[in-house]
Order: structure tokens, then C-alpha cells, then sequence
């Protein structure tokens, strides 16, 4: 499966969690840094990243 698809909407990135495409912006993905001046975003959506890493805490 290919990571980034273009649709009408926008440039879309597949979630490795649950394996939908969402548009790529801070709706739906957080940033993750910066890697050679080039800003990095996690792999996984906004959602799958809670329920992965912040399961066990009370937000």
C-alpha cells in the first residue's frame, strides 16, 4: 500500500494503526520533530496515537 495517495481533497497519508488515508495537516497527524531542517510527522493518525501511546492515562 502506498503511504501518500492525491485525491480531490489534498495530498492524503495512510495511518499505519488502522490503515485509513486522511488529509496530511495537524487535523490529523502530529508533528514529530524536525530531521535534517525537514518537519516529520508520526506515522500513525491523531486518534491511533492516543489509543496507542496515551491508552492508560485519563486525557
Amino acid at each position: 500500500m502506498r503511504i501518500y495517495i492525491h485525491t480531490e481533497l489534498g495530498r492524503e497519508k495512510r495511518c499505519t494503526g488502522c490503515n485509513e488515508y486522511f488529509p496530511f495537516d495537524e487535523d490529523f497527524f502530529y508533528k514529530n520533530g524536525l530531521k535534517n531542517g525537514v518537519q516529520q510527522w508520526t506515522a500513525r493518525c491523531k486518534a491511533c496515537f492516543v489509543e496507542c501511546y496515551r491508552g492508560g492515562y485519563d486525557l
